[in-house]
């Protein structure tokens, strides 16, 4: 049951870009979505993925970020698959369009506030130690 409901959601989303696209007829001094006007292979990579996890953004500028972002991380997991020697491949995944910040808050990365202090080892009075240890 629930395959039907995201296969509809994605036809639903992918619909809705082909009216408003063939529906919307640009002004003369109006700026395109994409600077050069022309949707790249990177380009509709992102609106498969935007398609495929229902990701939708509050103004055009969001919009371009997480796309620069994306096209940033497709650029990397390409890098990582054409190396040879790995026994693995990378792919598009939910967390394509986040920043690095982002990913690490999600994993509970909480930066240090400066650097630890630790005490320096101080040798007690009439304690002497072994020169070697056994750690049979």
């Amino acid at each position: 049951m629930r395959q039907g409901y995201t296969t509809l959601a994605v036809v639903g989303v992918a619909a809705c870009i082909a009216v408003y696209a063939l529906s919307f007829q640009p002004e003369k001094n109006s700026v395109s979505l994409f600077a050069n006007g022309t949707l790249g292979a990177d380009d509709m990579e992102y609106m498969k993925f935007i398609s495929q996890y229902g990701r939708m953004y509050g103004t055009k500028e969001e919009l371009e970020f997480r796309s620069n972002i994306f096209k940033k991380n497709l650029a990397a997991i390409r890098l990582e698959n054409s190396r040879n020697g790995n026994g693995f491949t990378l792919g598009v995944n939910k967390f394509a369009d986040w920043t690095p910040q982002e990913y690490k808050r999600l994993l509970g990365y909480k930066p240090s506030r400066g650097l630890k202090q630790y005490s320096t080892y101080h040798a007690v009075e009439g304690i002497s130690l072994p020169t070697s240890v056994d750690w049979r």
